[in-house]
């Protein structure tokens, strides 16, 4: 017997139970995978950091691998060639994408290797899994203080970037239901103005499959959409906001009538 869920689809046993067996799997690789990581943590090298980069790389590949194996939950990339441009630039750039689902970060984290994100400063204090985001030199913020969250995102961020990183941003803020686009902020674009590097927009539908705040990972395939990267300084990052905004919209609207999505879609500034 199935019952009903947050992605309306029902909950039979073969998901309760892959969905668990995936948890666990994740647990004992975070704390294997953190507590190695967490041994270098005293030596700051360079060497070291690019070492822990590609350890948290596998760490996201492994997740990815088991999700498919054991949920049947896999994914397609539309614009695979405008993330092969990013990375062979051998330049930071700033990845800006909604926010559905704990996929996510790894999937990121996977799909363009070097690459930080924001996160809560308290996060870094949790055994294993702290030590391993530590080393991956995220940008930390206090989210309850604004105004020096701003200051950490520009201070911080502009530095990984130009430590030529990819720098994750979420500009909702939160993650936010299946097959809905938030409201975009600025920080994002300010950033990568501040910074002098492009944007690279993307966009998801993660949540109809592995929803926030549920546990529940759904067979299937995340359909991810990567835009052509944006030259930032020429345009108000208002409108620049807006329209990665409206972009991100249209493309989600697309995945959910079923079509081909179209990563080349050009993003119209007003």
């Amino acid at each position: 017997m199935s019952r009903q869920n947050k992605q309306n689809r029902p909950l039979s046993l073969r998901v309760i139970i892959s969905s668990f067996f995936v948890y666990a799997v994740g647990v004992v690789l975070t704390i294997l995978f953190g507590g190695f990581i967490g041994l270098l943590s005293p030596f700051r090298y360079p060497a070291v950091f690019a070492l822990a980069s590609k350890i948290v790389y596998w760490w996201a590949k492994i997740n990815f691998l088991v999700l498919r194996f054991v949920c049947g939950l896999t994914h397609q990339v539309y614009g695979q060639e405008n993330i092969h441009k990013a990375i062979q630039s051998r330049e930071g750039f700033v990845i800006v994408s909604n926010h559905q689902s704990a996929w996510d970060i790894p999937a990121f984290i996977a799909l363009f290797n070097r690459v930080t994100f924001l996160t809560k400063k308290s996060l870094l204090r949790v055994p294993f899994f702290g030590w391993g985001l530590a080393m991956l030199k995220p940008i930390a913020i206090d989210r309850k203080k604004k105004t020096s969250a701003m200051r950490s995102l520009l201070n911080q961020g502009t530095q990984r970037l130009q430590e030529k990183y990819g720098v994750i941003t979420f500009p909702e803020g939160t993650r936010k239901p299946m097959n809905t686009i938030g409201t975009y902020n600025m920080g994002s674009v300010i950033l990568a103005q501040k910074a002098n590097v492009k944007i690279l927009p993307v966009v998801h539908n993660a949540g109809s499959f592995w929803a926030r705040k549920s546990p529940w990972r759904f067979p299937g395939t995340i359909q991810v959409v990567v835009g052509e990267s944006i030259e930032v300084n020429q345009h108000d990052p208002r409108k620049l906001t807006k329209a990665i905004e409206d972009w991100s919209r249209k493309q989600l609207e697309l995945i959910q009538q079923n079509a081909s999505p179209n990563p080349n879609l050009e993003i119209k500034i007003n």
